[in-house]
């Protein structure tokens, strides 16, 4: 039996067996350059960084460098993670994963699964999925300035 979990990915049962099925990895992906992201930032969650909030694409968990920097981590280890990894691969006690649902949980973007719905194009033409912004009207926004076709992508 087909069972859903996480950022609209569907456990199929099929002739080979169970497999994980994500139908939105490339028909949801928004592409937008920094330049777009961090002004979008900064509209709706101000100049301090450490404010702005990411949503993890499995638990939809909304977490900030704050949140991580109350687990005792650096501001800099912080900001490495919270648009990367979700805050429950660090917190004590009960969390969720792919299968098992849960807020927060373990899922990262540096893993098999690339769940990822935006991708930061940096100056220098580099390349990296982020999670959203953890507020609607932001992503709403960058939506209108993201890439159209994958050709104007540079």
């Amino acid at each position: 039996m087909d069972k859903t979990f996480g950022a609209g990915c569907l456990l199929v049962d099929g002739p080979m067996g169970s497999h994980i099925h994500n139908s939105h990895l490339v028909d949801t992906m928004i592409t937008v350059n920094q330049k777009d992201w961090l002004a979008t930032g900064e509209k709706f969650f101000g100049t301090d960084k450490k404010k702005w909030k990411f949503k993890c694409p499995v638990c939809g968990n909304a977490q900030s460098i704050e949140d991580f920097e109350k687990l005792g981590m650096s501001a800099k280890e912080a900001a490495d993670y919270v648009y990367f990894s979700c805050i429950g691969r660090w917190s004590k006690g009960k969390i969720g994963t792919m299968m098992k649902k849960g807020k927060p949980c373990d899922y990262t973007l540096g893993g098999l699964f690339k769940l990822g719905e935006l991708e930061v194009i940096g100056e220098d033409g580099s390349k990296g999925q982020l999670f959203v912004f953890a507020d609607d009207n932001a992503m709403g926004e960058l939506e209108k300035v993201s890439f159209k076709d994958p050709l104007d992508v540079p």
